[in-house]
């Protein structure tokens, strides 16, 4: 309560019914209806340079609860802080106090804990020092909202009640409503028997003291709390009654429109749960509806504050230009003057940069053309010397084949089945590497191959030459791997030398041939797999034979892969190479390089 001001008894009767009508009006959410009576007051008071009194403090404070209670944060923290120093300059402490309060309840809104938590503590320094009692229960609130947001929700609940606590002892409904909300929220998860309680003892306190929308944000946390527990029939009532009091206000509170779409909205929901789809499709609708309401609402309010700032600024705009009509009136042909002299240096000033802004544009294009010109001669000699590449391996394959093809003549004429045998074996030998061309131009890769299509090409090629004995079957498990020529070779020209063992010593055999040939990767290195059900190596180890190429090329072919060669019997002969692509081979992978050399069984 404002204590009498000075002028006599009568005129501080007057303020204190002005400011707490204000208060009331704020209180119950009529911020328009607030802004009314207290427009008129301030302007006086303002024009008479007195807003410094304590009834303009007070008007002041309000003022800025009104910008706050309508999310108008920056404007609300720019009247209230000048307004804590003034305040505190002129002893009015009340005012102070609220003053703090509120700016804690903006960066509370805002989610900056240090900065509410500071304005908490200097307000509850300003009541304790002042013995302001009517505010504590007003700072219990607050602290209580405090912690439950960024703080121990058990100290919060102690806060809460101790809100209760103070606001019924100094008569204070409204505060003890809030105390009871926040415990409600607080207990609403752990104890919802209490929770609702705490609501119950809210609404009719809400109801009475503090406005229609208050007690409607009771009734739907009623609803959203027997929806929590599944009690949908306490749920639709609770809704009816928020329906009801909603409508039952519509006519006086256009405020409640907004509120609509959500509380249609949850009434459908509930009659869904509750099987009575026809009448929660009809309540959709209704909240659809509620929702555009509002959307149209919003855009006629906000197309009328545009008029009406577009009102008051063309009216401060024409008051302006009277006041100043003579002074630009005298000024004018100087400004022209100097307004053309600039228009006049702007246009020379554009025409140097234009002239030079075609310069640069015509040498970028002409650098454009001669790019493109030369990304064009770089493509047509890349195309020629892919060309030219695969020109050069078929050529090459050509040639090999026409010396597989003498080396073939040539084992024909001879009567000496070792020569002949020589002659075979190297005619493989140098179809190996004539394979490897002709996969290269054929797969469109010039300079890679792919190692399962070559190697079933040199099986294939094989098993057409050696078909005595049953028909050989040969199993591939390679990985999807690409060889450059110095890695290729090599492995083909080994895998030719065991291919041709198996074809030679393993036909005969009661079983058909079978050949494994399989290609995985160990970490860094390559594991290549060759497997037949032949008979073996003599004592599971390659043994050298003099004179022998087929050893020599095993072990050669596999230090050249930086790899080594290790034999085994397993069901037949059994022979493993680990090795790097070329490319990355340096030292052998193993120093212990197996050092028997292939020569038959």
């Amino acid at each position: 309560m404002l204590p009498a001001l000075a002028g006599g008894k009568d005129v501080g009767t007057v303020q204190e019914a002005v400011v707490e009508r204000i208060a009331y009006l704020i209180q119950r959410s009529h911020y328009d209806s607030a802004r009314q009576v207290l427009q008129p007051y301030y302007a006086e008071l303002s024009a008479e340079g007195m807003l410094g009194t304590e009834f303009g403090l007070w008007l002041r404070l309000h003022r800025a609860r009104i910008e706050e209670r309508e999310h108008n944060f920056g404007e609300a923290a720019a009247q209230l802080l000048p307004l804590i120093s003034e305040a505190s300059a002129s002893g009015v402490a009340e005012v102070q106090a609220h003053a703090l309060l509120h700016m804690a309840l903006i960066y509370e809104q805002q989610d900056q804990p240090e900065r509410c938590h500071d304005y908490l503590v200097q307000a509850e320094a300003v009541i304790e020092t002042r013995q302001l009692r009517q505010l504590r229960a007003r700072l219990m609130n607050r602290l209580s909202s405090y912690e439950r947001l960024f703080g121990s929700e058990a100290l919060a609940l102690r806060y809460a009640r101790l809100a209760v606590a103070m606001a019924q002892e100094h008569g204070l409904p409204h505060e003890a409503a809030t105390g009871y909300l926040l415990q409600s929220i607080l207990t609403r998860t752990s104890d919802p028997a209490s929770s609702e309680y705490y609501l119950v003892q809210a609404a009719p306190l809400f109801r009475e003291h503090s406005g229609a929308v208050s007690y409607f944000f009771v009734l739907s946390n009623l609803r959203q709390l027997h929806m929590a527990k599944k009690e949908y029939a306490r749920a639709l009532a609770s809704n009816l009654t928020a329906l009801r009091f909603m409508d039952s206000l519509l006519p006086i509170n256009k405020e409640m429109s907004r509120f609509r779409s959500g509380t249609y909205g949850a009434h459908s929901d509930i009659l869904r749960a509750l099987g009575q789809y026809d009448s929660a499709f009809h309540y959709l609708g209704l909240a659809h509806q509620g929702a555009l309401e509002n959307v149209e609402q919003n855009a006629s309010a906000r197309v009328a504050a545009i008029e009406a700032e577009y009102a008051q600024a063309r009216d401060e705009q024409l008051i302006a230009e009277q006041r100043t009509v003579i002074a630009d009136t005298r000024r004018r042909q100087y400004w022209m003057a100097g307004l053309g002299g600039l228009i006049l240096c702007g246009l020379a000033v554009a025409a140097h940069y234009n002239r030079r802004l075609r310069g640069v544009n015509q040498a970028l294009s002409e650098q454009s053309r001669l790019l493109h010109q030369r990304n064009d001669d770089l493509a047509r000699s890349l195309r020629s010397e892919q060309l030219l590449l695969g020109e050069v391996h078929h050529r090459v394959k050509n040639n090999l084949q026409i010396i597989v093809g003498l080396l073939d003549r040539q084992m024909k004429d001879s009567a000496d089945p070792v020569a002949r045998a020589n002659l075979e074996s190297m005619a493989g030998r140098v179809y190996s590497i004539s394979a490897v061309h002709q996969t290269l131009y054929q797969q469109g890769r010039l300079g890679k191959v792919n190692f399962r299509a070559y190697i079933a090409r040199l099986t294939q090629h094989l098993q057409e030459l050696h078909t005595s004995g049953g028909e050989p079957t040969v199993t591939l498990e390679l990985e999807e791997e690409w060889f450059d020529l110095d890695t290729a070779i090599p492995l083909g020209t080994l895998v030719n030398e065991l291919l041709t063992n198996s074809f030679k010593y393993a036909a005969g055999q009661p079983q058909p041939l079978h050949i494994s040939i399989r290609l995985s990767r160990e970490e860094e290195h390559f594991l290549l797999e060759y497997a037949d059900n032949g008979p073996g190596y003599p004592a599971g180890v390659l043994q050298e034979r003099e004179g022998g190429l087929g050893s020599y090329l095993l072990h050669g072919m596999s230090k050249q892969l930086g790899g080594y060669v290790t034999t085994t019997n397993r069901g037949g002969a059994v022979c493993l190479l680990r090795f790097r692509r070329k490319q990355e081979a340096g030292e052998p992978i193993d120093h212990l390089v197996n050092e028997n050399h292939s020569s038959g069984r």
